[in-house]
């Protein structure tokens, strides 16, 4: 029942995600917002609310301060604010902006199999053949999108593709950077100063208050979307799913996001898909999906061997 409860809450992250997307989708395309206003905004806006529920239920603690005196963290947490979640949520919006949250969100996820050549580069290994099969279904999949299957035309902008590779490397950036500030100060500490550090950055680039915007209801409540129920509330549910059913299995799940992305922007926007997109999209998703499973195969192994080497 555990497992069952943990499994549902992370399937809730992965929706609250695909709606944020649309929200975002609805802004750029309906409202005409400049996405560098609403990528500042979004992560200010979340960087605040998470930063005073923070310290309403546990004040300053001594983590907070040993972060905030580390020069060594302090730049490492410049470094993922900036080059990981501000590149991360720019590179999406901007994708959207020149197509649509769906083919923006697969585009996204084609970053978790570029992680796996990442990772192997770095460790130093050679892929397994399963992470091998991944890589050519993500530069299948995205190929598809790209071009519906004819080598000769490019049905996505160039725009479009430029910014979803783009949000496809920083999705690897903002895999790795965040790590070591991880493993010393946790996840929550270092999202919210990492939005902060991100938002502010962005806000100052772009000077986002000389930015012409008209607020009116409907916008105010799409930005709401996006901060709370696809920022702070999907963040949360994912991270509790995390601790019930483990990282590797709540990344699997995970992979929900660009179907949910997809149908939501089908049934509140009207963006119409046809075939080859949801086929170039099911490949990529396939791809992340075998990623996160050969994840799950090896830590089973690796549980397996440790309860071997007991008995």
């Amino acid at each position: 029942m555990k497992n069952f409860k943990g499994y549902f809450i992370t399937v809730i992250a992965a929706l609250c995600w695909g709606f944020s997307g649309t929200m975002g989708e609805y802004l750029l395309h309906e409202k005409h917002l400049d996405p560098n206003w609403v990528t500042a905004v979004r992560m200010l806006g979340a960087g605040v609310i998470l930063m005073m529920y923070i310290l309403l239920k546990n004040g300053i603690t001594d983590t907070q301060k040993e972060l905030l005196r580390d020069r060594s963290s302090i730049i490492q947490l410049v470094l993922y604010g900036v080059l990981g979640l501000a590149a991360n949520q720019l590179t999406y919006l901007q994708a959207i902006q020149y197509s649509n949250s769906g083919t923006a969100t697969v585009l996204q996820y084609s970053g978790t199999v570029l992680l796996v050549i990442v990772v192997c580069a770095m460790a130093p290994r050679l892929p397994f053949k399963t992470e091998v099969i991944a890589v050519a279904l993500a530069l299948l999949g995205t190929f598809l999108l790209a071009t519906h299957g004819n080598i000769n035309q490019l049905v996505l902008t160039q725009e479009a593709l430029i910014w979803g590779m783009l949000s496809a490397v920083a999705t690897v950036t903002n895999t790795l950077l965040p790590i070591p500030l991880v493993k010393k100060y946790g996840s929550s500490l270092t999202i919210v100063y990492g939005l902060l550090v991100g938002g502010l950055f962005l806000s100052l680039i772009f000077s986002i208050w000389n930015i012409p915007v008209q607020l009116d209801f409907e916008t105010i409540l799409a930005l709401f979307g996006m901060i709370v129920v696809g920022t702070i509330f999907a963040y949360n549910m994912f991270l509790i799913g995390v601790n019930i059913i483990g990282s590797i299995k709540a990344s699997l799940i995970a992979c929900l996001e660009p179907v949910a992305a997809i149908v939501f922007s089908m049934l509140f926007l009207g963006t119409s898909f046809v075939a080859m997109d949801f086929i170039g999209s099911a490949t990529i998703v396939s791809a992340a999906a075998i990623v996160s499973i050969v994840d799950l195969i090896l830590e089973k192994k690796k549980d397996n061997e440790e309860l071997s080497a007991r008995v």
